[in-house]
Parts: C-alpha cells; structure tokens; sequence
C-alpha cells in the first residue's frame, strides 16, 4: 500500500514540474511571438530622417513625436538592447511603412537599410542653380556641392556640363559630394559613348555639340523648332559667321531675364558674347536637355543663316536666307515689341 501512494506522489511532482515546464515554455513561445509580431503605431507611410550626430535618447524621441512607437514600448526597448542600437544606428533617411514590425524597424536603423531619394535634374542654367537644387534633397550643403565642382578646376563656369545630363537620379540622402559627381559623370559618359557614330557624322566634338545645344535649349521651348535652331548655327559655324546668338549676351551679361537685347549689352567684353567673339561659347550656357542634344546631333540641314522671334509671340520663329529677309521679321517683331511697351 505504501509502495502505491509512493508511487502516485512521486508522479504527481513528476507532472507538476512537467506542468511547471511546459507553461513556462508556452509563456517564451507566446512572448517570442508578440515581440516579432508587434508593430509601429504608424498608419502611413513616414519620412525618418537622422542627422549626424543623433544621439539615442533624440532618436526615441522622434521615433515616438512621429508615432511610430509608443513611449514605453517593451518590444523596441528589448530589440534595441538585443542589437545595441543605443550605439550602433546609422544616419539616414527611412521610409517606415505602415505596420511593420518594430524588429524590421529596429534592424534597418541598426543596419543602415536606407530608402533612395529621386533627383530630378533640369532647368538648370548655373553650376550655382544646380548645386542649390540638389542640395535641397540630400544632407549636403550647396557649399558641399561648389567645393567639389571647384575641385576639378574648371577654366570657365559651367564646363561641367560638359560631363552630365539632364535626367531622373537616385540618390542616398547621406551620398558625398564626390561620389554624387561621380555617379553623374558615369552616367553622362555612358549616354555619350552610344552616340559615337553621330559624333563622327555631324563633325563636332562632344563638347562643341553641348555647347551649341545649350543655345538652342536657350532659344526655344518648341521640340519641333530644335533641330531647325541647330542647323541655323551649324551653317553659320559652317560660314565662319559670328553666331550672334542672344542667350549668350544673357549669360554674359549674367541677367537671364532681358527680355530685348540692345547695344549696350552686345558691348560686354565676355568670351561667351557670340556677337563680339567667334565660334561657340568657351563652356555651355545651361544644361541642355537629352531631346535638345538629339536635335543637335540630328540637326535639319537647310539654307537658312538667320532666325527671329514670331511677332505674334507665340514662341516660334521666322527663318531666312538672307539677311535682307532677316531685317524684315526683326522689324515686324520689334514693332510688336513696341505696341507692348516691352523694353
């Protein structure tokens, strides 16, 4: 009877310790699981921007000012202790999208997993204009930006535009000033070595074509003029003619918002002023667009030798042969200026 009730003892702690086991064992499953499975409290999509210089304390506090956690959030407290993220986060910029796990968001901090940045580079007419513009997206400053331009010692302004396009780019927020450069050069460079043969057919170097495509990209906003424009200069190129184009008195005379160009401007003593020195500009005027680089390189050939604004303003022009016909569209496009007191 004793070996009995011995027996019944013995399993019962037997079962209680199992029991015992088996609940603990539960209660780290289910922990486990609510800790990988917990979320942000974020119901969209949120910009994360961390500066340099971040400490851990300011990183929770923007991570819960932007409500993507909770001020006592247990699961981000032990994934960050788990990673040590108080001393291992990377400076960045993160898109933290709606409901993901508070372990996905502390590992792409701790890991650096930044969300690109798209660039759009155009209108642009001064290396100033372009490093202002792209400075506005990253975490470089616009002095950032001039710094590393000086640095290729340029002679004249704008020659390096002579080495980038015009396009969409994607970026990291924290890229450098050098690497950003760099990744438009290559592009640039990729671009132009797919137009060999044109550049061999129309006879310019990749540099003349760049800079008679800033002035036509100055000239027209019409695609279907482009091409016209293009081949008005290359004849007069062609004709050891000064190409008198106005855009370049513009930029010499640094004021791109002259709406009539006089005497007094034609003057300026400035190796990009076509009116006074031959040939095309030292360096471009602007950056040119890819569509206006094609119409350069696929230019119409024709006989005309000059062009002028339609005086109808619609924006686009009247071309001639001769200069007899020329004074006769400047004349009916200046008298429109005058009606309109456009001085």
């Amino acid at each position: 009877m004793n070996k009995i009730k011995d027996f019944i003892r013995k399993h019962k702690v037997l079962s209680v310790i199992l029991i015992s086991i088996l609940t603990i064992v539960l209660v780290l499953v289910f922990t486990t699981i609510m800790l990988f499975t917990s979320t942000t409290n974020n119901k969209s999509e949120v910009d994360l921007y961390i500066y340099p210089n971040t400490t851990y304390k300011e990183l929770c506090s923007k991570l819960q000012k932007q409500n993507i956690i909770n001020d006592n959030s247990l699961s981000f407290a032990l994934f960050s202790n788990l990673f040590s993220l108080d001393k291992n986060f990377k400076t960045g910029y993160y898109v933290i999208k709606k409901d993901i796990s508070v372990y996905s968001l502390v590992k792409k901090i701790r890991n650096g997993e930044q969300q690109t940045i798209r660039i759009t580079i155009n209108n642009v007419r001064t290396t100033d204009i372009f490093a202002g513009k792209v400075a506005k997206k990253l975490l470089l400053s616009k002095e950032d930006i001039i710094k590393a331009i000086d640095s290729l010692n340029y002679s004249y302004p704008n020659e390096l535009f002579y080495h980038i396009l015009p396009d969409t780019y994607e970026f990291y927020w924290t890229v450098n000033a050098k690497d950003l450069i760099q990744r438009l050069f290559n592009f640039s460079d990729k671009w132009w070595n797919k137009q060999q043969n044109r550049i061999k057919n129309i006879g310019y170097t990749k540099e003349e074509i760049i800079a008679l495509a800033s002035i036509v990209q100055e000239e027209t906003v019409k695609e279907d003029e482009k091409s016209l424009i293009a081949g008005v200069y290359i004849n007069r190129l062609k004709s050891d003619m000064l190409l008198q184009a106005d855009p370049t008195v513009k930029f010499a005379y640094g004021d791109f918002t002259l709406q009539r160009i006089r005497l007094e401007h034609l003057r300026i003593d400035s190796p990009f002023n076509t009116y006074k020195y031959k040939g095309l500009p030292p360096a471009p005027i602007c950056l040119p667009d890819i569509s206006t680089i094609k119409a350069v390189l696929n230019y119409k050939q024709h006989n005309y030798l000059y062009f002028c604004a339609k005086e109808d303003f619609s924006g686009y022009h009247n071309f001639a042969s001769t200069v007899q016909e020329h004074n006769l569209n400047a004349k009916k496009y200046h008298s429109a200026l005058n009606k309109r007191n456009i001085k």
